[in-house]
């Protein structure tokens, strides 16, 4: 764990954002998100999406890289 405690619950993400002109709806925004640890990629033209692929790609790394200690928030310095 590192001093700050956080190794365990904090992410790294790359989030590309864009806007595009589309005839048929105006302005829309387009995006890509990459998750650094695993390389796993979505693209999103909505905010529900990249949300959705944000929660589930932390969820599944906490629980592959947490162990039977690995949810502990105590103890460590």
């Amino acid at each position: 764990m590192t001093s700050s405690g956080r190794s365990d619950r904090s992410q790294l993400f790359t989030v590309k954002v864009w806007a595009e002109e589309t005839q048929a709806r105006g302005r829309e925004y387009r995006g890509e998100v990459t998750h650094a640890i695993t390389g796993a990629r979505c693209a999103f033209r909505d905010w529900d999406t990249l949300h959705a692929f944000l929660i589930d790609a932390v969820d599944q790394t906490r629980n592959t890289v947490s162990g039977p200690t690995g949810g502990s928030s105590g103890g460590e310095q």
